[in-house]
Order: structure tokens, then sequence, then C-alpha cells
């Protein structure tokens, strides 16, 4: 918990900082000498030295250390109360930190500055939002914490509330007039909706869009060198629009089925897709979510989208997803629908991918590959036809027995 009350990154969304120092590039190049990182050492040490004489760290050392009675004491002797540390952090964020809603109590009482921000935008209010605890969210807002504030990167509390998961939290900075429902984050361009869509609690979503969080809203778009697999995939990179999701799709990539029932509710189109093409109903088939594209599928998803050059149905073949198939063809999916192009893929980075060299492909020809018994014997029943070869000639036969083989790990 503390790694991610101190504001470090994390798995949950992108990284918001906090007190500690962000580590970027470096590497080779950045090396110094014996004798300059001498310099260097010295020089900090006489800024520590000199920090250390002008500034009283006590209250915070007292608080870090979660020692309430010197805190107490050092209250009465009207210690400041907004003395900073070297990253900006004071007394409040740290008794934040810390859980502590006693001591932000106290410290709120005795003048601590409520929208104290350190070196990175970082307030008491975004920590505690962070530590998901919603009764220091309400301290703070009583105390004046301005329910919009963001971090330089452009994160609101309201999106770190939507990534953590507390509604009660956002209930509260809604409550005091937060405004930022839509504002985006400054790396992606992404909303809090984007960010609730993709976590497990509805309820976050649910208080979101009760406040007017837009639906439709899409993350930035760009352009990225991808390999589309046609060839040597480490060799044939072209430029193609990548990101540009929307809260559904974030929501299908990730599995959450009442996130999207409550998206759709909302006015979200069930067939909107990404800039690349691939629709939400391909997004739930190829990130592995048979049980969300299925209820896709129920609530109007066209089963033949074919914008990415796949449909559905490759990429459940290709999941080895009998069930989805089966749904897939029950909603009127064609079974000898042929793949126009791949999936992108970068190098180092091992997924599923439908490569571009076996462009013509049909999902009874990936099942043959693949050697999905029970999936080829599925579609033949269900019309596909067992001997359309890809633009390569190699028959589903030749297929089976090995030839032109590659793995579904395309790299």
């Amino acid at each position: 918990m503390e790694a991610a009350a101190l504001g470090r990154p994390t798995a949950a969304g992108p990284a918001s900082v906090g007190f500690g120092k962000m580590q970027r590039g470096g590497g080779a190049g950045m090396r110094l000498s014996s004798s300059s990182m001498a310099t260097v050492a010295v020089a900090w040490l006489w800024i520590a030295g000199v920090a250390a004489g002008s500034t009283d760290f006590r209250l915070i050392e007292a608080i870090r250390d979660r020692d309430h009675d010197t805190v107490h004491a050092l209250l009465k002797q009207e210690v400041d109360v907004n003395a900073r540390e070297g990253d900006g952090a004071t007394a409040l964020h740290w008794a934040v930190v810390r859980d502590d809603v006693e001591l932000v109590e106290a410290l709120l009482r005795a003048g601590a500055d409520v929208d104290a921000a350190n070196d990175y935008g970082v307030t008491p209010l975004t920590l505690a939002c962070i530590n998901r605890n919603a009764t220091a969210v309400g301290q703070l807002l009583g105390a004046g914490a301005n329910p919009d504030a963001a971090t330089s990167m452009g994160e609101t509390a309201l999106m770190t509330c939507a990534r953590t998961g507390s509604a009660e939290a956002l209930e509260a900075l809604f409550d005091h007039g937060a405004s930022s429902v839509n504002a985006r984050e400054e790396s992606h361009g992404q909303t809090a909706l984007m960010w609730a869509a993709a976590q497990a609690d509805a309820d976050v979503v649910r208080v979101l869009l009760a406040h007017g969080a837009d639906v439709g809203a899409r993350s930035d778009s760009h352009l990225l060198p991808v390999s589309l697999g046609d060839g040597d995939p480490f060799e044939q990179y072209v430029m193609e629009a990548q990101r540009g999701s929307t809260p559904l799709l974030f929501a299908a990539r990730n599995g959450r089925i009442e996130n999207v029932r409550l998206l759709l509710d909302a006015g979200a189109d069930v067939n909107e897709a990404a800039p690349n093409g691939q629709s939400a109903l391909v997004t739930a088939s190829f990130s592995g979510q048979g049980e969300l594209a299925a209820f896709l599928l129920e609530r109007g998803a066209n089963p033949n989208a074919a914008d990415a050059g796949y449909t559905a149905l490759h990429t459940a073949v290709l999941r080895g997803d009998l069930r989805l198939a089966k749904a897939l063809c029950a909603h009127g999916a064609d079974p000898n629908s042929r793949l126009t192009r791949g999936s992108r893929q970068q190098r180092n980075l091992n997924w599923f991918g439908l490569s571009g060299a076996f462009a013509g492909a049909t999902p009874f020809w990936l099942a043959a590959k693949y050697a999905e018994i029970d999936i080829m014997r599925f579609l033949v029943a269900a019309g596909a036809d067992p001997l359309l070869a890809p633009n390569n000639e190699i028959t589903p036969l030749m297929a089976a027995a090995g030839a032109g083989w590659r793995t579904r790990f395309e790299h």
C-alpha cells in the first residue's frame, strides 16, 4: 500500500508521481567518472546540510514514525506545520499517506495548507484518493481542498479515485463541486471513465455516468510503427493509428461485463471501433474475453465486423474458444470470411497474432493450422468450406500437416 500511497507507478493505470524523484532515461553514456561522482556526492551532502539547518523536519519525522504524542507536543509549540521536504511534501501529505485521519484533523486545525502540492502537483487529496480513504477525502474537502486538483500530468482527483475504485470518494468529490468529470490526462488523453471502465468496480462507472461522464470520449490516437506480419515482422513495419480507445473498448479488452452493460445503457455504440478497425466485439474476442464478446452479440454487435482485417470468428479460433465460435455463428457470423491483413505486432512482445502472411485464410483454415479439431468439426457443420485456401495456396490439410508453420505467438 505504501508504494501506491506515495504515488509511485502502479499497474492500475498511468504512473502518478509522488514524493520520490522520477527515474528517467539514463543508461549508457550517462556514467560519471569516480572524481565526478565524488564531487556530486559532496554537493548533495552540502545541500542536505543547508536544508537540514534551515528547515525543521521534526513534525514530518514524527508523523512518518506514527508518534502521536510528539506530533501533538510539536503542534502546541507552534512548529511550522507547512514545512516542506526537498520534493515539496508537507506533514499533511505524510499524515494522509499514513491513513492517519486523527493527525489529518489535527494538522488541519493547526493551519496546514490543504492544497499544498509537491513538485509533481500531488496534493494531500490526491494521496487520499490513491489510498481509497474516503474519510480522509471528506476531511480534506470539508477543509476546502480543491475537488478538481490535478497533478502536473493532468491526473485529477476524479481520475485517481476512478482507477483505485472508491465510489464513496467520488461521490464526495462531486458533492463538493468537482467539475472535471471529462478532463483528460496529458500522457494519453484518457478520462476518468476510461480508467474506471477498465477496472472491476461497476459502482465507480455508475457514479461517473450519473455525473455526466462522456461515453463517447476517445483517447489520443497516434501513428506508431507496427508490423502487420507480412513476411518478417522484424523488418516490415508500417505506420498505423493506435490507441484511440473509448470507455467501451477499455471495458471490452478487460472483460468488464457490468461496465459494458452500463456504458451501452448510457448510449455507447455497441459497434464502435478503434482507429485500427477493431470493433468492441473483435477486441473482446482477441483479448480472450469470450463471455463479454457473447454479451456484445446479445446486445446487437455485428458478428462480421472486419475493418481490422479479420473478424471475431478468426480471433475466437486463434484463442481456441469453441463456445464463442458457436455464439458467433448463431448470430450470423460467416464461417468462410477471409482474413485480409494481419494484426499489429511489436518486437520482443509475445502475444496472440494473426500474420498478414495468412491473407485469405478462413476461420476453418486457422482451426486446421492450430489443430483445433473440435472447432473444425463445428465450423464444417456451420457451413465452412474445408477446401478454401488462403492466398499462399496452402490448403487446410497442408496447414494441419505443418506447412508454413507459425505459432500463435507471432514475434
